[in-house]
């Protein structure tokens, strides 16, 4: 056993001594060209990696120099386009500033063509302010017509007849001349007259007539006869006397308690005669152009048109028509206060009239009881 592990041993001495001799010889064989090659390649190596260096570098300061480049063109063009948009912005302020200020101009326009054009002025202005003028003047002339129309009559005022008689008669014979009935027609007192009663007909005091025509007639006559006939007047001498001056005292009292009502009549004629010619050429009466002007708004062929126009109008056109019917408002007001004025005066009358009656039985009360 032991002679079989020292040979083992002694074969491994033997193989170990010949591969311990064998590299020896093949090292020393490779070992030149080893290091040869490794000096060739690291000399390559070398080579590779400075040129490889060197192109890096020329890349990285090309791509620099590239790439300032391109910064500072950015950076030119950033700040031209940042000069162009202040501009462009400037540009666009100024016009949207002028823009402004044309269309404020344009509001102002249309607002003075709206307020002081057709849409602004209310309806129909010219013709609506001459007819509102020719009323008003229409106005003052029926108050001055109605003061002469008082005297007219065979009872104006401290008028007196020589002889009662002769008045009756010509009253009469006027009747039948011009306003003849149908009745006294067919007793044969007379012809029947195309205005039949005229002189006695109340309605043709309310109704609009031509100046001077048969109808002004009528209504000239109807105040008469309301009024009733004149006093018969009294010579000097008697006029003189205590008893004639007793008789013109009661009859100038007589005189001015029928004032009122005899004004107030011919007021009403006045105010129905056509005197007045309208912006048509037309002759109408002064409560025909009343009725002309609220016509205007309610009820007639003009108040159609008026509403028509009133659709058109601005804020100023309607405030315009509104201070006109204010204003006519406030004209009928005065008319109606005229009206009440006179009123009043009859009412005043009337109460002193009644006064009167009391009074007269009163004084024969009082004779009696004196013995007179």
């Amino acid at each position: 056993m032991n002679k079989i592990k020292l040979l083992a041993i002694l074969c491994s001495s033997l193989f170990i001594a010949n591969v311990n001799a064998t590299s020896d010889v093949l090292y020393a064989t490779v070992s030149p060209y080893f290091f040869a090659q490794v000096q060739a390649f690291n000399t390559q190596m070398s080579t590779d990696f400075a040129t490889t260096q060197a192109s890096l570098i020329n890349s990285i300061q090309t791509n620099t120099r590239d790439i300032t480049s391109a910064i500072g063109v950015t950076v030119t063009q950033s700040s031209a386009g940042a000069t162009q948009v202040i501009e462009a912005r400037k540009t666009a302020a100024q016009a949207l500033s002028t823009a402004f200020q044309a269309i404020q101009q344009q509001d102002k326009v249309i607002d003075t063509v709206l307020d002081y054009g057709s849409t602004g002025q209310g309806y129909n202005t010219c013709n609506v302010m001459l007819g509102n003028s020719t009323l008003s003047k229409g106005s003052e002339e029926s108050q001055k017509l109605a003061a002469k129309l008082v005297n007219n009559t065979s009872t104006g005022t401290g008028r007196l007849a020589t002889n009662s008689d002769q008045v009756q008669k010509e009253t009469i014979q006027r009747h039948r001349e011009l306003f003849c009935t149908s009745e006294e027609s067919k007793m044969g007192l007379c012809t029947e007259s195309k205005l039949a009663g005229g002189d006695t007909n109340g309605a043709l005091l309310f109704q609009p007539v031509a100046l001077n025509s048969l109808e002004a007639e009528a209504r000239r006559s109807l105040r008469g006869n309301i009024l009733g006939a004149p006093d018969v007047a009294v010579s000097s001498s008697k006029g003189m006397t205590p008893r004639g001056q007793q008789f013109l005292f009661q009859l100038n009292r007589k005189t001015a308690l029928q004032a009122f009502p005899a004004y107030s009549l011919a007021s009403i004629d006045a105010a129905n005669l056509q005197t007045i010619k309208n912006d048509k050429g037309e002759m109408r009466s002064p409560n025909q152009m009343i009725n002309d002007v609220i016509g205007r708004y309610y009820g007639s062929e003009e108040a159609k048109k008026w509403q028509a126009t009133m659709l058109n109008q601005s804020t100023r056109g309607l405030l315009v028509e509104m201070a006109r019917q204010k204003g006519a408002n406030i004209w009928l007001l005065n008319e109606d206060y005229e009206r009440g004025l006179r009123m009043e005066g009859n009412l005043a009358s009337l109460l002193l009239i009644s006064t009167e009656e009391s009074k007269s039985g009163l004084g024969a009360n009082y004779r009696s009881l004196v013995g007179r």
